[in-house]
C-alpha cells in the first residue's frame, strides 16, 4: 500500500478508549474541573500581583521620577499589603478572585486605587507636606485616582486566561491519560 503524502491514516500511539472509560472519564472531568479552573486563576493571578508591584508603584524619595499615574514607594507598607484573594467558585457558577491591598496601618490604600477627596475633621486645617519639601496647609484636598489593581488585572488578563487553560489541559491529560 502506497504512502499517504500526509501521513498515515490512522494516528500513531493514540489510546483507544471504551464507551464506559469515556464515561468515566467525563465524570471524572466533570467533577474536578472547578478546581482545575481555580488553580489556574490563582496561578495567573501572580501574574497580577507582579505587574502590580513592578509595572504600577515606582522607588520614592526626592530622586524618583514623577510618573504620571503610577504609585511612589516610600515605606514600602502599602507594597507589602497587595495580596491575591484566592480564586472561588460563587453559587451561581461563576468564578471570583483578584488581588486586594490596605489593612488598619495602611488605610490609605483605597483611595490611591479610586481617588477621592479628604476633608479636615478633627482640626481646621489638614498640614502635610509633599515630595518636593513644602508644606501645605488645606480644608479640603482631592486626590486623584492613581489606580494599581485594576490595571494589573486588565494587563495580565491573558496570563489568568492561559494559566486556566494550562490547569484545564493538565487535568484532561491526566483523566485521559
Amino acid at each position: 500500500m502506497p504512502e499517504h503524502p500526509y501521513g498515515s491514516a490512522k494516528p500513531a500511539g493514540r489510546k483507544k478508549f471504551t464507551p464506559r472509560e469515556i464515561v468515566r472519564a467525563m465524570e471524572k472531568y466533570e467533577k474536578n474541573w472547578p478546581k482545575a479552573v481555580m488553580k489556574g486563576f490563582d496561578n495567573g493571578l501572580k501574574f497580577s500581583l507582579r505587574y502590580a508591584i513592578t509595572k504600577r508603584m515606582v522607588g520614592g524619595g526626592k530622586r524618583a521620577p514623577s510618573l504620571r499615574n503610577k504609585l511612589r514607594i516610600r515605606s514600602g507598607s502599602l507594597r507589602r499589603t497587595v495580596k491575591i484573594i484566592k480564586a472561588r467558585q460563587r453559587s451561581s457558577g461563576k468564578f471570583e478572585g483578584g488581588l486586594k491591598s490596605g489593612s488598619a496601618s495602611v488605610p490609605y490604600a483605597r483611595i490611591h486605587e479610586y481617588g477621592g477627596t479628604i476633608r479636615a475633621i478633627r482640626a481646621p486645617y489638614l498640614v502635610f507636606r509633599t515630595p518636593d519639601g513644602q508644606w501645605h496647609s488645606k480644608k479640603v484636598v482631592r486626590i486623584p485616582a492613581r489606580p494599581y489593581l485594576s490595571p494589573a488585572l486588565l494587563a495580565t488578563t491573558k496570563d489568568i486566561n492561559r494559566e486556566v487553560r494550562k490547569s484545564l489541559d493538565k487535568l484532561a491529560g491526566t483523566i485521559l491519560g
